[in-house]
């Protein structure tokens, strides 16, 4: 998507999904840079959440997703980049690979790590999954040659909460977080006594019961 004035439906149009063709991390990930290009609040509370500080970003934020990345000569297409300008005169650049259904490669990683350090000499790498296991497994990759952990892993209910916290009204914005809702990519909440009756008829009801299956999955016992 490129940095001109964001369109939501134009940049999700290229991204539909089809079957056997597009990656439903595709989809979200432009939902998701969509939010961060026009709602500076969540973009900053985002920013603060990776660089794990407070911070504040001035002028147009540069946010591209799915650029054309080349490491040895070889396409490569980050899902992700943000290159922001802080109210502190630094400037800070984020790469993120997001997953959904598909697993966390390492190979894939360790490619846009390169691609990060020829970018910027202090650019960040961070991994959003779906999934314990698919963060589990991003946690634990040493990134080559420095041996060092990913500059953060997330799960995309991490990414919700920072959203869910930020005082922002806009009708996307509000669509793009009951769209992680739906999509099973927010914490999941307990089963009331009155869920459990309606979980026949209610399909938020299944959906908390098949998150609660899916997380119990993917704990070591």
């Amino acid at each position: 998507m490129s940095d001109s004035v964001p369109n939501l439906f134009n940049a999700l149009f290229d991204f539909r999904p089809r079957e056997g063709h597009t990656a439903k991390e595709n989809f979200l990930s432009e939902g998701f840079a969509y939010v961060l290009k026009t709602s500076q609040p969540a973009r900053d509370a985002w920013l603060s959440k990776v660089l794990n500080r407070q911070v504040i970003s001035v002028g147009a934020p540069k946010i591209r997703t799915r650029e054309t990345e080349r490491l040895d000569g070889k396409p490569l297409y980050p899902d992700m980049c943000i290159c922001a300008e802080l109210a502190d005169g630094q400037s800070e650049t984020i790469y993120s690979e997001h997953k959904w259904d598909a697993v966390c490669c390492e190979k894939q990683l360790q490619a846009y790590h390169q691609i990060a350090k020829q970018s910027s000499g202090n650019a960040r790498l961070v991994f959003i999954g779906r999934t314990l296991k698919q963060r589990n497994v991003a946690s634990a990759i040493k990134l080559q040659p420095e041996g060092k952990p990913l500059d953060g892993c997330y799960l995309w209910e991490d990414v919700f909460t920072v959203l869910d916290a930020v005082a922002e009204k806009g009708e996307i914005f509000c669509q793009f977080k009951e769209f992680m809702k739906i999509q099973g990519l927010s914490p999941g909440e307990p089963l009331s006594p009155v869920g459990l009756i309606s979980l026949v008829e209610e399909p938020k009801a299944r959906l908390g019961i098949e998150r609660a299956i899916d997380r119990l999955s993917e704990m070591d016992w």
